[in-house]
């Protein structure tokens, strides 16, 4: 006993033109307040996975700050080994330089303010 699409909703439209029209009132009170409902659900599910997504994205982003963070204190202990006193003195004399045996300084006489004001 199959009964086809068409066959269904005939039945279905003689069964409402037999309901009083304030029971028609009342369903489709139901089938509005149902639509309503489930345009609710398919809204929060869309937030909902919206803000999952960008909660994964802030954490990779949280991830890669650290791993930026990481980097970035790595490259200034390098620079402050290649910096330090020690290496500069060791890199200085592979190169050749020594300690200086006598320093020389040399005095130069103080301009005075008309001299300055005509340099240019």
């Amino acid at each position: 006993m199959t009964r086809t699409l068409a066959q269904h909703l005939q039945s279905l439209m003689q069964r409402l033109r037999k309901v009083s029209l304030s029971d028609r009132q009342a369903l489709l009170l139901f089938v509005a307040s149902l639509a309503l409902l489930v345009g609710l659900m398919v809204m929060w599910l869309g937030t909902s996975t919206r803000a999952a997504v960008l909660a994964s994205e802030l954490d990779a982003l949280y991830a890669r700050r650290t791993e930026l963070s990481d980097t970035i204190n790595t490259t200034w202990l390098e620079i402050a080994q290649v910096t330090s006193p020690v290496v500069m003195r060791q890199r200085a004399q592979m190169a050749g330089f020594r300690p200086a045996e006598r320093v020389e300084f040399i005095r130069r006489a103080q301009a005075s303010a008309q001299e300055t004001q005509r340099t240019p």
